[in-house]
């Protein structure tokens, strides 16, 4: 690629990660209440299905990351995102909790194949000393998929119901993650064969360096699983929690879709001052405001209308920020 083409690939790979993210991931917690009276079924038995999808992402990780080193990026974000825009479509012809699950099932797979973890390895891959650059860059444009697809998610699924939704939702994987996976992302290319080649030669004492093995790594993991869970529970709950509580569907879009924002807002303090401050302190910091958003969600219900949406306002800025300085 020349200096420019990698470039291409980031832009590329932010708009791709907008809609994966916003249709497969943030658009359930809007079509959650819409889904639980079409179908009659509890909100246990619907929030399971789509958990289960999560792990399914996370165990199809792994070999996501093998094909990729093997051969490249393009072949599996263009077949995730047809699986996607496939299996969306069919979600919307599910009358039954089998097939509801099955699907959800499916759809895990396709987010492995789409979402953060495949498309930072196509920019490490690409980039090589200047990746950290580049995932920076995605990640801040692709922090307002919440903030663009809850509020789209809100306006179809009003008159058209959550059935044709879902397939308009399929619609944009196909028209839009599709063609930008199959004709801008790169192949695989000589360097990512030197590096199969080389691994496959490498001797039995090179094992022995495996990340596998490092207690640092298995504490990230269970950092970020945790870190995963606490969000994941709030990004399906938030649009619910918030119309239980008496506000209208737009409403509760709207002081939700604030988290995109101040999202971005976290990662861009985090990486200015980064440098300056260690992790543990971020950590800290993080883990403070999140009591303190816990505490503000506990406190709504014996506040004057005004006053609530202030705290919701700033529940949603300190739920944001705290998230990403401990992803991030």
């Amino acid at each position: 690629m020349t200096r420019t083409a990698p470039w291409r690939l980031v832009w590329t790979l932010a708009v791709t990660e907008i809609v994966s993210w916003g249709s497969l991931y943030y658009a359930f917690s809007v079509l959650l209440v819409p889904m639980e009276r079409d179908l009659g079924w509890d909100r246990d038995t619907l929030v399971g299905a789509f958990s289960l999808g999560m792990l399914c992402a996370g165990i199809g990780s792994w070999p996501a990351g093998a094909l990729i080193d093997r051969y490249g990026g393009r072949m599996l974000m263009t077949l995730g995102s047809v699986a996607a825009a496939g299996l969306l479509a069919l979600l919307a012809y599910a009358h039954t909790v089998t097939a509801f699950y099955l699907i959800w099932i499916g759809l895990g797979f396709a987010m492995s194949a789409v979402l953060y973890e495949p498309a930072f390895a196509v920019i490490y891959q690409n980039f090589k000393d200047d990746g950290k650059k580049a995932v920076t860059v995605l990640t801040l444009a692709a922090g307002f998929a919440s903030t663009l697809f809850w509020p789209l998610t809100q306006v179809l699924v009003e008159p058209l119901g959550w059935r044709t939704t879902t397939t308009v939702l399929a619609l944009l994987n196909l028209l839009i993650c599709f063609p930008l996976h199959a004709f801008v992302l790169p192949g695989i290319h000589k360097a990512t064969r030197a590096a199969t080649s080389e691994s496959a030669t490498a001797g039995p004492k090179d094992s022995r360096y495996s990340p596998l093995r490092s207690r640092t790594f298995w504490l990230l993991a269970i950092a970020f699983t945790a870190n995963m869970l606490a969000f994941s529970a709030l990004s399906v709950h938030l649009i619910p929690l918030l119309t239980e509580r008496g506000l209208s569907g737009a409403v509760a879009v709207s002081l939700a879709a604030l988290i995109g924002p101040m999202q971005v807002a976290g990662r861009i303090v985090e990486y200015s001052l980064g440098r300056r401050v260690s992790v543990f302190c971020s950590g800290l910091v993080a883990l403070v405001r999140r009591q303190r958003c816990a505490a503000g969600i506990q406190s709504r219900g014996t506040l004057r209308r005004g006053v609530q949406l202030i705290k919701r306002f700033r529940f949603s800025i300190l739920i944001a920020v705290a998230c990403f300085i401990v992803i991030w």
